[in-house]
């Protein structure tokens, strides 16, 4: 138990962290822009993948299919070596009727197996309106839609919590990131929490930021270096996700993947929402490169471990000299003869009165007529003698003062007060008879 016990404290904790990416951009017939996505979803399997598509401002028309392209490319973004992948289906909120949502739900929920979400991506949600969300949360679920995720962009009213799976709390510049932002309680768990970051470098490690987030326990994060107007894949997107990799605790499958040139970029449609994807950032410090960061990234979790088994394994000693010193003093204590344990104090005293015919003078064998007990008569000398043996009150208690002493003698003190007392219980047993002296 105790061996289990350290290797839980010494074996680090991997964190929990994912990655949150928007595909607000069709992925072209050859799935080619969507290419370093369904890579690095592959390549990363350890890693949950919370991946939001947007054929159009939200699925298209009522009742529409989806380009075949993504019939094509959707299956690629979870593929069966990544259970972890989730496709959620994009629903603006901003400048919708509570109806026209319902019809989008609707409309995702006819699509293809193939080509179905997972589940729905409730974006522009306002941080107090949790009542009308509700119904629309509940038709989503009677779908079939099985992961809710919300994007109010700042930390939302508690009761949404009980609603959705995942909730986007934060939204700004990777420059302006500040962990004191997030509102992370029992009723607000981190763990239903994600952040997006915009604007961010375009060169170096994120590996700091991301060390940040996940010991906070977040849910998912996402680092562009795009701006909010601008929809594609971020320059740095395989060594973000190699980064995320590491601050895990997990070695990826293989070494990050390249991205390919991205020069099919545009600027979003006008009828498509901006990538609002923005983030919090944070003042980093120039990493020498992914080696580095997986080395010293767990670093202070064994170190911690460590310091935790040393404590337990002092604690662990203190008790049990504790309790072989509480042993150690109890069996200092001498032990009490049986016999007299179960006498009361009354019945050990009187068999070692003196006899009423020692008194008397009269011998004990002066027994009345038609007894059958009787004993030879001994004479006895009345006169008190300064040489007389001690009585055996007296024995009695330098018996009881010998048993006091701590270990010497006292096996042979509690055998001879045994003895005197098998002796005296007999005496005890057989009643004496009296004879009234004769007068002179």
């Amino acid at each position: 138990m105790l061996a289990i016990l350290l290797l839980a404290i010494v074996v680090p904790c991997a964190f929990s962290l994912g990655v949150i990416a928007p595909l607000y951009y069709d992925p072209l017939g050859d799935c080619s822009r969507w290419a370093p996505i369904s890579s690095a979803v592959s390549d990363h399997s350890a890693i949950p993948f919370y991946l939001v598509i947007n054929p159009d401002d939200g699925p298209g028309a009522a009742g529409s299919q989806p380009d075949p392209s993504y019939d094509a490319c959707v299956p690629n973004l979870r593929p069966a070596s990544n259970s972890n992948a989730i496709v959620l289906g994009y629903v603006n909120l901003s400048s919708k009727a509570v109806s026209s949502a319902l019809v989008e739900i609707d409309t995702y929920a006819g699509w293809s197996s193939t080509s179905r979400p997972t589940g729905i991506f409730f974006d522009s949600t306002t941080a107090d309106s949790v009542t009308e969300y509700q119904s629309l949360v509940s038709h989503a679920r009677e779908k079939g839609f099985n992961f809710i995720a919300m994007d109010p962009g700042e930390p939302p009213h508690s009761d949404y919590y009980s609603l959705a799976d995942l909730i986007n709390t934060y939204e700004s510049s990777y420059a302006n990131f500040k962990s004191s932002d997030l509102v992370i309680t029992s009723s607000t768990p981190a763990s239903k929490q994600s952040v997006i970051l915009s604007k961010a470098p375009t060169s170096g490690s994120y590996s700091a930021v991301l060390s940040q987030i996940a010991s906070l326990g977040l849910a998912a994060v996402y680092i562009t270096d795009l701006s909010t107007s601008v929809s594609g894949i971020p320059k740095q997107w395989s060594s973000f996700v190699h980064n995320v990799a590491v601050v895990r605790q997990a070695s990826p499958d293989s070494m990050p993947v390249s991205s390919p040139s991205l020069s099919g970029q545009t600027s979003a449609p006008a009828n498509k929402p901006t990538n609002t994807l923005s983030g919090a950032s944070f003042s980093q410090t120039p990493s020498s490169g992914a080696a580095t960061t997986a080395k010293s990234a767990p670093a202070g979790a064994i170190v911690g471990g460590v310091l935790g088994a040393i404590v337990v394994i002092l604690l662990v000693l203190f008790f049990m000299l504790w309790r072989r010193r509480k042993r150690l003093s109890q069996s200092d204590e001498a032990p009490i003869d049986p016999f007299l344990s179960r006498q009361p104090f009354t019945t050990l005293i009187q068999p070692l009165e003196k006899h009423p015919s020692d008194a008397t003078g009269t011998s004990p064998s002066e027994t009345e007529p038609g007894s059958s007990l009787s004993r030879p008569t001994v004479a006895t000398n009345t006169t008190p003698s300064s040489a007389s043996q001690p009585s055996p009150a007296s024995n009695f208690a330098a018996g009881a003062r010998g048993i006091s002493e701590k270990r010497r003698g006292r096996a042979s003190v509690a055998a001879a007060s045994h003895r005197a007392t098998i002796s005296h219980r007999d005496s005890f047993d057989r009643p004496p008879s009296y004879h009234a002296e004769s007068p002179v």
